[in-house]
Parts: structure tokens; sequence; C-alpha cells
């Protein structure tokens, strides 16, 4: 049986970024239009050299699946966080 690496790595991924939106967001040096651009390329960048790790070297399928990963999971965080200002909205 072989391990699924890729299970673990989306949320730790969108996590990661869930976390530097968080930071970049409370520095208030960059205007927060730029946030979602920011943590979508931090998530390929971190997605793809994931995958060169996995697969001993940048492939074009470890490259793709690095970017498909990593790209959902950095625009995860962002909903992620958009999801939890709408629930406490109302409060």
């Amino acid at each position: 049986m072989e391990f699924d690496f890729s299970i673990f790595m989306i949320p730790i991924i969108t996590a990661f970024c869930y976390a530097l939106g968080y930071t970049v967001k409370k520095s208030e040096k960059i205007d927060d239009n730029w946030i979602p651009t920011i943590v979508f390329l931090t998530g390929i960048a971190i997605g793809v050299l994931s995958y060169f790790f996995k697969v001993d070297g940048f492939t074009p399928s470890s490259i793709l699946m690095g970017v498909l990963y990593g790209g959902v999971s950095g625009f995860a965080s962002v909903g992620i966080n958009q999801w939890f200002k709408q629930k406490n909205k109302g409060r």
C-alpha cells in the first residue's frame, strides 16, 4: 500500500497560507487586495516544491499536481477566512 502524500499536504498548505494571509493583513504594509494573489502564488510554490521532494524531481505531472493542490489550498485559505468573517458578522 502506497502512502498518499497529497492527502496531508492540502491541509498543511491551506493552514500555512491562512497564517500568511493573516500576517499580511495585520502588517498593513500591503494592500488587502493583494492577499488572495499572495496566498494563491505561495500555495502554488509550496505545492510544486512538495511534489518535487515527493517524486525526486520536476516532471510535468509533479508540476501540474503541485500547481493544482497548491492553488486550491491557497484559495481555500482565503475562503476559510471569509467564511469565518461572514459567520461572525451577525454577532
